[in-house]
């Protein structure tokens, strides 16, 4: 039907169609970018409220220092700067390094599926839970963990009696 009208309006009827899928996919794009901010909006305030909560603690913990020294107390300045120091190098870094070294420990076991990981870097604290083919590859994984540097991974007894896959959960410690 394209070749039955003259050829002036076959142009205009292109064009218009070419402007016209340009607009529908400009359109996808923007709510695509939208969707995306809209997105975005709750994990940046979330951030930015953790970073505020920190940075309130640290003054607190500034003052609380101070205040102690005002008063002449050294063994109770020595406390808070000892919890100052300690919170200031519980650092995002030290939790994602943590994690990844664990992940990847429990992962090289096979038949193992993390479904939960807990890294407390103050503490120093690793709750580990996953999900086990049998009781074969749970005592394969006390041992892979007992051979790390993660300390505290024991087989409790009613782990034998399981036949099938079954949860798994472990608590570590670590220096």
């Amino acid at each position: 039907m394209l070749y039955l009208i003259n050829e002036e309006q076959r142009k205009k009827i292109i064009a218009d169609y070419y402007i016209r899928v340009g607009q529908v996919v400009s359109w996808f794009l923007v709510g695509i970018f939208l969707t995306i901010g809209v997105l975005a909006v709750p994990t940046i305030l979330l951030l930015q409220t953790e970073v505020r909560t920190s940075e309130q603690k640290i003054l607190n913990l500034e003052r609380e220092i101070e205040t102690a020294k005002d008063m002449s107390t050294e063994k109770e300045a020595t406390v808070i700067t000892n919890k100052l120091e300690i919170f200031k190098t519980a650092t995002v870094s030290d939790i994602q390094k943590r994690y990844l070294e664990v992940e990847n420990t429990v992962e090289s076991v096979p038949g193992v599926l993390i479904t939960g990981l807990n890294v407390n870097v103050l503490n120093k604290t690793v709750q580990i839970v996953t999900e086990v083919k049998d009781k074969e590859v749970a005592k394969d994984l006390v041992d892979v963990l007992n051979k790390t540097t993660y300390k505290g991974a024991v087989l409790p007894y009613s782990v034998l009696s399981e036949k099938g896959s079954f949860i798994f959960a472990q608590n570590l410690t670590y220096e």
